[in-house]
């Protein structure tokens, strides 16, 4: 058990220190979920921060919604730490499973990733078009970022900015690309005809 912990925190610390030496990057890394439960993450998370002297503010921890709201009071009690430490967190597959308003409400998450399977289905059905509606009034209502995953063709990413999303995820947007290839799209962003270009890189 400990070895798979170790390895989730060395994938998610490799990432963030890789792309900590690009400069205008946000990074986002998986917590999974028996990442985000056990007691010593934020802690470790924490002293790597302080040891690679990384600006908390450049990461966003994306903390999985269905195991958050299995026991809120402790979901409530792990993002707060994360917060502390200068982290956005954003509560991935969010619309997926049970969860709690009045958690929503008391955690100090900074923004919802709304599931792919809701972003799939917004275009083929009226009812689950209704539902992503209610799904980001929700969220908005909360003071909450939206981010739409699996936004894969252009109908979806059209469909998408009608919900007033502020980040999308997805084919749509980028393929997957090489730390080689994204400092390259880096490099070509400078230039005077593609300024304002900004990138966010997530593990």
């Amino acid at each position: 058990p400990n070895l798979a912990l170790d390895v989730a925190l060395w994938t998610a610390t490799s990432v963030i220190a890789q792309a900590s030496h690009i400069p205008g990057l946000s990074v986002s890394v998986n917590l999974t979920p028996r990442l985000f439960k056990d007691d010593q993450t934020t802690q470790r998370l924490g002293e790597f921060i302080t040891a690679h002297g990384l600006d908390p503010a450049r990461l966003v921890a994306e903390a999985p919604s269905a195991t958050v709201f299995a026991d809120p009071d402790t979901g409530v009690a792990r993002i707060k730490a994360l917060r502390e430490l200068g982290i956005s967190v954003v509560l991935d597959e969010f619309g997926l499973g049970a969860f709690s308003i009045d958690a929503l409400v008391r955690m100090e998450a900074t923004g919802v990733k709304v599931a792919a399977d809701f972003t799939h289905a917004t275009i083929a059905s009226a009812q689950a078009a209704q539902i992503m509606r209610g799904l980001t009034f929700l969220a908005s209502g909360a003071g909450l970022s939206l981010t739409a995953a699996g936004v894969d063709t252009g109908a979806q990413w059209l469909a998408m900015n009608t919900f007033r999303f502020q980040h999308l995820q997805g084919r749509a947007v980028s393929a997957l690309v090489t730390r080689e290839g994204l400092l390259a799209r880096l490099r070509a962003s400078s230039a005077p005809d593609a300024a304002g270009l900004s990138e966010h890189v997530r593990a």
